[in-house]
């Protein structure tokens, strides 16, 4: 699914940030270790941990978009992706 599907149909209330491409998408993770090419990478945070910390390691693997709640580190990386503040 399109990036801009996912924002459309499922996440409106999510904003896009540095929209240079529209990845077709085929997995979601929530662990940066886990990521496949073509994947968003949902950088949570939580109770523990910061998922925004695992960005570079999650595109390392093939992460081609985000989810996240900070908006400085999703627009450092690059990478299209969807923002909210409390995803």
């Amino acid at each position: 699914m399109l990036l801009t599907e996912i924002h459309t149909q499922i996440a409106p209330e999510c904003e896009l940030i540095g929209l240079n491409a529209n990845p077709n998408l085929t997995d979601v993770f929530l662990d940066s270790r886990r990521v496949k090419e073509n994947s968003l990478f949902s950088a949570l945070e939580g109770a523990a941990v910061d998922g925004h910390n695992f960005i570079n390691i999650a595109q390392e693997n093939g992460a081609t978009a985000l989810l996240g709640s900070n908006r400085s580190a999703l627009q450092n990386s690059g990478l299209p992706a969807l923002f909210h503040p409390s995803p």
